[in-house]
């Protein structure tokens, strides 16, 4: 007796026997339920590139036959695409059954640990009577990279005017800036000190002296910040450069005495 072509639901199965000596028995019913397995649809999710410590939500079509879908016990996880790693789950939150939209929303929220790369995800749902939903790996991904950094302040940091400099003086150049899901490895600094229209790297540090040679006028300073990874951020600045002023000798004001004397 094959039960595949019987619906889901209660089924009354009805025999008798027919003994040796050709009489028949009495009719008996058998009840048969017929559980359909809950059945995953179409997906979606908030964004598929993600920054270590942001979120992204899930959203998964289920339906089942006899269970509602707030009664199903739902198992979700995530790996790094490609590697046939183990599904895992610390990075997956608020797991719960939207009756409205007939949905399965989790969210995804990788830490500042989390490996970059591309991660894919899987649901599988189980109705109240055992019944299970075919493996579902979904069609979205999401790709975790990495949180570039991030640059406060900076010791050329002006209200709206740019900074004013003498040509010759030093620059106290200083950058203050944070790593959230690192650290701040190393920083770069970078202006058109040799007056060939090019900017070319001055000096490194969080914190330098820079001996200006600039040009007169309007000049740029470049600040490039990186982190242990390899990520980086950058940020211009404008400084005005003026001409030193001309020291007048004591010859050159008795030159001047004597030809205003002539």
């Amino acid at each position: 007796f094959d039960i595949d072509t019987l619906s889901n639901g209660t089924h009354t199965i009805t025999f008798k026997l027919k003994g040796a000596n050709g009489l028949w028995s009495a009719e008996q019913e058998v009840g048969v339920d017929i559980n359909g397995r809950p059945v995953i649809g179409n997906s979606n999710v908030t964004s598929e590139t993600l920054d270590r410590l942001k979120s992204a939500m899930f959203k998964v079509r289920i339906e089942d036959d006899n269970t509602g879908g707030s009664s199903l016990f739902y198992d979700v996880g995530y790996r790094i695409k490609g590697e046939g790693g183990v599904w895992e789950s610390e990075y997956i939150s608020d797991t719960s059954y939207n009756s409205g939209t007939e949905e399965l929303e989790f969210t995804f929220t990788p830490d500042q640990n989390a490996p970059t790369g591309e991660y894919e995800f899987f649901v599988e749902a189980t109705d109240e009577e055992g019944g299970v939903s075919d493996y579902y790996v979904m069609s979205q991904s999401i790709t975790v990279q990495n949180n570039e950094p991030e640059i406060e302040q900076s010791s050329l940091d002006t209200d709206g005017e740019p900074l004013e400099f003498t040509t010759g003086t030093t620059i106290e150049l200083g950058v203050d800036s944070t790593d959230m899901d690192g650290v701040v490895s190393t920083v770069i600094w970078y202006a058109d000190n040799d007056g060939d229209g090019e900017l070319e790297e001055i000096g490194t540090g969080a914190n330098f002296s820079f001996d200006n040679q600039l040009a007169p006028g309007e000049n740029t300073i470049r600040v490039r910040v990186l982190d242990n990874e390899g990520g980086y951020s950058e940020q211009e600045f404008v400084v005005i450069v003026k001409e030193a002023p001309v020291e007048v000798t004591l010859i050159d004001t008795l030159v001047e005495d004597f030809s205003s004397n002539l």
